[in-house]
């Protein structure tokens, strides 16, 4: 059983992309980089390793804070995030996941997404933070 992990991921959020390998060279390499500060920050945060099991089942929730009323749908950066923390364990990585995303909020000064990590057996309004 994990305790509950809280960090945030700096920056403007990153939607997921389907057609990843589509993308010209810039895209790619930006949403690389953007991979890679998300699993920075969850190491700075202290999570290392993370797995998803059946026996062992994650909640993965976001709150996405955008600089303005142009950004992607919420629900794709939650994606990315996902994808970034359980980066490389299997094609099945996130199987065992769940989690919430919330609508989109706003903050010009500090666009960033929140991420908060919680055991997955637990009931998902216990995992929630408070205000979420």
């Amino acid at each position: 059983m994990i305790t509950t992990i809280q960090f945030e991921v700096p920056g403007k959020p990153f939607p997921f992309v389907a057609q990843y390998q589509k993308l010209d060279w810039v895209k790619r390499k930006a949403f690389a980089e953007y991979c890679k500060g998300v699993r920075t920050a969850a190491m700075v945060a202290g999570v290392r390793d993370l797995k998803a099991t059946r026996d062992a089942p994650l909640y993965i929730h976001t709150r996405a804070w955008f600089r303005d009323g142009r950004h992607p749908d919420p629900e794709n950066v939650h994606k990315v995030i996902v994808d970034a923390l359980l980066y490389g364990k299997s094609s099945a990585r996130d199987k065992f996941t769940g989690g919430a995303y919330t609508p989109p909020l706003y903050d010009k000064a500090n666009p960033r997404v929140e991420v908060v990590i919680a055991d997955g057996r637990r009931p998902l309004i216990e995992t929630l933070p408070e205000g979420w």
